[in-house]
């Protein structure tokens, strides 16, 4: 296939998975918040600007494209002040914008520690270290 069909099938794929969304309009981003994008992977929103655009973090999926921030999970992107991944070039990666806040409460998932309670759950933490000296790795603990 040559370059220029090979461009026109791009072309093609970045309409199809964008089409339906061609009526929808995004969410603004809120800092601290998680949400859907439009081609459903999850994202929370670490931080707005002064011009109220957001840092997404992608929890779950990504857009795929390996040009661009928010492929996979793990990585980061900015959406801009209305939701919508923020690029000077449009394509599949448009899919990143949010089309909806999900009712997650951090608060309320995993309540704030009172001042009492330890922060790790035993005095004696134990880090376990595998070292290839012999063929039988052996397993050595040190306290931290």
């Amino acid at each position: 296939m040559n370059k220029i069909r090979q461009a026109i099938e791009s072309l093609r794929e970045t309409l199809r998975a964008l089409e339906p969304y061609e009526a929808s309009e995004a969410v603004p981003p809120k800092p601290g918040r998680f949400y859907e994008t439009f081609n459903g992977s999850a994202v929370y929103i670490l931080y707005t600007d002064s011009d109220n655009d957001g840092k997404a973090l992608v929890l779950k999926g990504g857009h795929k494209v390996h040009s661009s921030n928010g492929e996979e999970a793990g990585e980061t992107y900015y959406v801009d002040s209305n939701g919508y991944y923020k690029t000077n070039d449009p394509g599949a990666e448009m899919g990143m914008s949010l089309i909806r806040e999900l009712p997650i409460d951090l608060d309320q998932l995993i309540p704030p520690r009172t001042n009492n309670e330890p922060s790790v759950p035993s005095s004696r933490n134990v880090a376990r270290v595998w070292t290839d000296d012999d063929e039988d790795s052996q397993e050595e603990e040190d306290t931290i």
